[in-house]
């Protein structure tokens, strides 16, 4: 192949893949998604924006987006549902990106296992992430998607 024949194979292989990512987003398969709040530092900061895919099984060590429970469900029996009003307000935000920490059947530090349907979701930034360790299990159904790719 010559340099030409090379240039345009590459420039057909960006647009198909650029059309691809079109079709999904018009079809609603992906979202984009920008970060608020440190949560997620260093991985994400504010203002990053996120490809996001719907559906799936989240795996552990993927990061996905989910939506804020209204409520505590915590596995440790702490003192969640007060730091949880604490955090809330009128300006808390609906969904929240974190990283999978445990996925149904695995052992929780504090004794006994995930159960169905249920995950431990963990910000990277544990000082101002509001997560599992205060909140406890995140339902599987309440999750929006994976994040596929930072733009």
């Amino acid at each position: 192949m010559t340099s030409l024949e090379w240039a345009l194979a590459g420039a057909f292989s960006a647009a198909a893949a650029l059309g691809l990512v079109a079709y999904k987003l018009a079809r609603g398969r992906l979202v984009v998604v920008t970060i608020q709040g440190l949560s997620m530092l260093p991985t994400y900061k504010p203002g990053d924006r996120v490809l996001v895919r719907r559906g799936g099984r989240p795996g552990r060590g993927q990061i996905i987006v989910v939506e804020r429970p209204e409520r505590s469900n915590d596995f440790r029996g702490g003192q969640a549902a007060e730091f949880e009003i604490l955090l809330s307000g009128a300006a808390s935000p609906k969904w929240l990106i974190k990283r999978v920490a445990g996925v149904p059947g695995d052992h929780v530090p504090e004794g006994g296992i995930v159960p169905p349907g249920k995950l431990i979701l963990l910000g990277d930034n544990p000082a101002v992430s509001l997560d599992s360790r205060q909140l406890g299990f995140f339902s599987s159904e309440r999750v929006l998607g994976t994040v596929w790719r930072r733009f």
